[in-house]
């Protein structure tokens, strides 16, 4: 008996923290603890040490869904605490990205209204390329003395201002249907003005593609926080970061949005799902293969690999969402519960047929047409 727990504990703690992976929950530790203990007092001996290297990555494992589960807890108890410090770390990070943009549009710009002495060079549409991909603004321009534009480089959605384009002010920021642009001007020696323009926010969903190099994407790119920018001051105690000009005069409000607590502890336990299930997919490899090379691990292996097949979140992996999106694959007429990804169909169709192949195998053959026939009907639901 002993022996018997010995050996099969640790695929009892893999299952246990595969559970713990979809649903998690103190007693699908509980389980995955008890398996490891069994396989770690009557299980190492005659084990190699592959095989005790799974067990100690699922001890791993369990320590690691322990710290998941109480940091989650923590942060649902003490939401208000958490976030004022989120807050003022995020604040002071957007204050400096902020002057940061502010800076690139005012050298970009003034290289360009220099560079007006040198009209010939500069009408050299790769020279004007280079100032603004080496100061990163959206877009470049130049009016000349009577408004007309003279040299343009990059993208700008909409049109831009005429105030903007005869350079009343030295900064300006605008709301357009759909965008906002930061814009910074710069006079020529010639009386032109040099324009240069930073894509601030977009209001078009991601769901249409709308990753268009916009200050609000990449802010979230680099904190995780989303936030949201208004022109002018903005009398609201949220208001925690600004566009400060030169002059002390503040150009614009930007407001780090605050996260719904449940949604912001399901993203925090989901990095801790990720590390588990990483280790799950290494401990399963070194189980079976460090396992006594009889039929019995073999079928219990397979086991194995269904539930990590079933209940792995390999969507988390960046280019294999698709896969895992309920929306863009169904099988037809089947029950609402058995609703499922096609990734998640292929990986168990995977760990079936890897459970099949260790099973003892009955005394007759399958003739050829059965198997044809099969093929033929399984292709459409492929």
């Amino acid at each position: 008996m002993r022996q018997t727990l010995g050996w099969i504990g640790p695929w009892i703690s893999l299952v246990s923290l595969s559970f713990w992976v979809a649903f998690p929950g103190s007693l699908s530790l509980v389980l995955a603890a008890a398996g490891v203990i069994a396989g770690a007092l009557w299980g190492l001996r005659g084990r190699d040490a592959v095989w005790a290297s799974g067990l100690v990555i699922l001890i791993i494992g369990i320590v690691v869904g322990a710290i998941a589960d109480r940091q989650v807890s923590d942060l649902s108890a003490n939401w208000n605490t958490f976030w004022a410090e989120r807050e003022a770390e995020v604040g002071g990070r957007l204050g400096e990205e902020l002057q940061a943009q502010l800076r690139s549009g005012e050298a970009a710009a003034d290289q360009l209204a220099r560079g007006v002495i040198e009209f010939e060079r500069l009408e050299d549409v790769p020279t004007v390329q280079d100032i603004r991909a080496e100061h990163g603004v959206s877009a470049l321009a130049l009016y000349d003395s009577d408004g007309r534009l003279r040299i343009w480089d990059g993208v700008h959605r909409g049109k831009v201002p005429e105030e903007v384009q005869a350079g009343r002010d030295r900064h300006a920021y605008f709301d357009l249907p759909l965008f906002g642009y930061l814009y910074v001007t710069a006079l020529a020696p010639d009386g032109g003005v040099a324009v240069a323009a930073q894509l601030m926010r977009t209001d078009l969903p991601l769901e249409i593609g709308a990753r268009l190099g916009d200050f609000g994407s990449e802010f979230f790119d680099l904190t995780g926080e989303h936030i949201r920018i208004n022109h002018g001051t903005v009398p609201n105690s949220e208001s925690l970061s600004g566009l400060v000009l030169p002059n002390g005069e503040r150009l614009l409000d930007v407001l780090i949005e605050r996260p719904d607590r449940a949604d912001r502890a399901a993203q925090v336990l989901g990095r801790w799902q990720w590390l588990v299930s990483s280790g799950l997919l290494i401990a399963w490899l070194l189980l079976a293969v460090g396992g006594v090379p009889r039929r019995s691990t073999g079928v219990v292996a397979a086991g194995g690999f269904l539930f990590l097949a079933a209940l792995v979140p390999l969507q988390q992996i960046a280019g294999l969402d698709p896969l895992f999106d309920q929306t863009l694959f169904a099988l037809p007429s089947w029950p609402s519960v058995l609703k499922m990804s096609l990734g998640r169909l292929a990986l168990l169709a995977i760990a079936g047929f890897t459970g099949f192949a260790v099973l003892p195998r009955p005394k007759f053959t399958v003739p050829i047409w059965a198997a044809a026939l099969s093929s033929a009907l399984l292709f459409p639901l492929v």
